[in-house]
């Protein structure tokens, strides 16, 4: 629809012209967005980046269930019900990819059902607030997939450490400010934080999706208090276990160029994550402190070593 000339306004008004000079609003995800700068540090491994899907709303995740909490939590829009247990430690994963290789693909007893769990950016920084830094994985972590489901295994007891802090969920709120989540970092022992390399959801290394050692990714464990806050913060739930059971197939090709061509589909298809460099809000000592900026703990996980691409 065009504006007839004589309607327009004239281009002359001094208030237009010092409008028309200002900046432009910077996009609603521009705050999540990793600078250059930071990730020429990360390419060098000086410092670990946080890898996922994510929008200006918020963040996902992927959890893998037994179908009885999968139910429960897609007809409810919520995780619960008599087989979920948020006192037990669970891990909570942004890349697609290593969510395939610890469910198997969606296809390991208790792991069947894989949800896709969106939280707000708020949601996240909080949590990652409350978590601290495992360098060495816990040795109960191979079984993590599930969270919180005693489906098809012998349950554990919930993985805490010293001190750990079993409060209310109150007192485990969203940061009210940058001072109040730096009061809060670290001091629960129902959150911690380690960097695994990332599993390639475009190929496969015999039966599981390629390791990365080069790119590590971030898994999130969580229990007690911080479990909970978890649970009350999802504003989203969907199932994507086809999605996993689709790469599965394009994985078991034995054809490279087959398989191409099924990753290749589902990429047109719009199927697949568009996961990403990830910059969460938390204040700048708790980034350093879980290994995203540049501070010892970073340099002990470049001591890890990185490997082949």
């Amino acid at each position: 629809h065009r504006i007839n000339e004589e309607q327009a306004e004239p281009a002359a008004v001094p208030e237009l012209a010092a409008a028309a000079s200002l900046p432009l609003p910077a996009s609603p995800e521009a705050l999540f967005e990793v600078p250059e700068d930071v990730l020429a540090q990360v390419k060098r491994g000086e410092l670990q980046m946080f890898h996922g899907e994510w929008d200006a709303e918020g963040v996902y995740f992927y959890q893998a269930f037994c179908s009885e909490i999968a139910d429960w939590a897609l007809e409810n829009g919520r995780l619960g019900g008599p087989r979920f247990n948020p006192t037990r430690m669970t891990w909570i994963k942004p890349s697609f990819g290593w969510m395939l290789y610890r469910s198997g693909y969606g296809r390991k007893p208790g792991q069947e059902r894989v949800l896709r769990i969106k939280l707000r950016h708020a949601a996240v920084a909080e949590i990652l607030c409350r978590c601290k830094l495992s360098i060495d994985p816990p040795h109960d972590e191979a079984g993590s997939g599930g969270g919180g489901s005693r489906a098809g295994r012998k349950a554990k007891p919930a993985v805490r450490e010293p001190g750990s802090d079993q409060g209310s969920l109150s007192e485990v709120g969203a940061c009210d400010s940058a001072a109040a989540c730096s009061r809060k970092a670290g001091d629960s022992g129902s959150g911690r934080v380690q960097w695994d390399p990332e599993r390639d959801m475009f190929s496969a290394e015999g039966r599981d999706p390629r390791k990365m050692l080069r790119t590590r990714a971030i898994q999130i464990g969580i229990s007690g208090a911080v479990s909970e806050f978890y649970v009350e913060s999802a504003i989203s739930i969907e199932e994507v276990t086809g999605l996993a059971h689709a790469v599965h197939e394009a994985h078991r090709e034995r054809r490279p160029a087959d398989a191409r061509a099924k990753m290749e589909a589902l990429v047109a298809a719009g199927r697949l994550p568009r996961e990403r460099p990830y910059m969460p809000q938390c204040p700048h000592a708790d980034l350093v402190r879980l290994g995203m900026a540049v501070g010892e703990p970073s340099a002990a996980l470049a001591r890890l070593g990185r490997g082949k691409a």
